[in-house]
C-alpha cells in the first residue's frame, strides 16, 4: 500500500519536469502545489 507521501513526491517531481520544461509557469506551479499541499491524494470529501 502507497502512502500519501510517495503520491506528493511523485506529483511534485511532475510539476518540476513541467515547470523545468517550460510546460506550466510559476504561478500555474505554485497554484498546483497549493492544491496538492491542500488536498492530498487519498483525502478527499467523496
Amino acid at each position: 500500500m502507497c502512502s500519501n507521501t510517495a503520491y506528493q513526491n511523485t506529483a511534485q517531481r511532475i510539476l518540476q519536469k513541467r515547470l523545468a520544461s517550460g510546460e506550466i509557469d510559476v504561478q500555474e506551479y505554485k497554484a498546483l502545489r497549493d492544491v496538492l499541499d491542500s488536498n492530498p491524494i487519498g483525502k478527499r470529501d467523496k
